[in-house]
């Protein structure tokens, strides 16, 4: 993390595994080169992020604050990752068209859009798929006028074995004006 004035130079770094990224207004962190970052967090807070190179965030968290965005437009592997988008931006992944939830013991994954004009764009999404492992969820949530697009979600696929497993995908719409739109939908097992 860069704050306060401070910067990493760190301009050839293309691989990250297991790492926390906070970008804010304060410091300075190159990330238009970074291809693969794979199960850690990233934080936008308040400034314009550029991941333009990442294509692969495997397992990892990107949450967006105080008007950050991220540009992910060429990532097309989002498997066991999380999205938290708050303060009225949207982040859009256009690329990317399935997502399997993470097999991890005891582990809760994230669609969130929260606020009012808050939007997680996951409309080329075409199939969701649930894990295995116990007490693992998905979580799809529009919360206080927030939206979640999967407008291209056709298939919503649970783990089998019986809903008293305690996994699956869970769908939440709460508040004015929230919306999880999941208009293409046909199919939703979650045994």
């Amino acid at each position: 993390t860069a704050r306060n004035g401070g910067t990493i130079a760190a301009n050839n770094l293309t691989t990250l595994s297991g790492v926390d990224i906070a970008l804010d207004a304060t410091g300075n962190l190159a990330t238009s080169q970074i291809n693969s970052l794979t199960r850690g967090a990233v934080t936008v807070d308040g400034v314009a992020a550029d991941f333009s190179s990442l294509t692969d965030i495997t397992g990892n968290s990107f949450t967006l604050d105080n008007g950050g965005t991220a540009n992910l437009n060429n990532v097309t592997t989002i498997d066991g990752a999380s999205f938290f988008v708050n303060d009225g931006v949207t982040l859009a992944l256009p690329n990317v068209t399935s997502y399997n939830v993470a097999e991890e013991f005891s582990a809760d994954h994230f669609f969130r859009a929260s606020g009012e004009g808050s939007v997680l764009d996951l409309s080329g999404l075409t199939t969701l798929a649930g894990a295995q492992t116990v007490f693992t969820y998905l979580n799809v949530e529009a919360l206080e006028g927030g939206k979640v697009d999967l407008t291209g979600v056709t298939e919503i696929t649970g783990p089998g074995g019986g809903g008293g497993n305690r996994r699956g995908i869970q769908v939440l719409a709460d508040g004015a004006n929230s919306e999880v739109d999941l208009s293409a939908l046909t199919s939703f097992t979650n045994d």
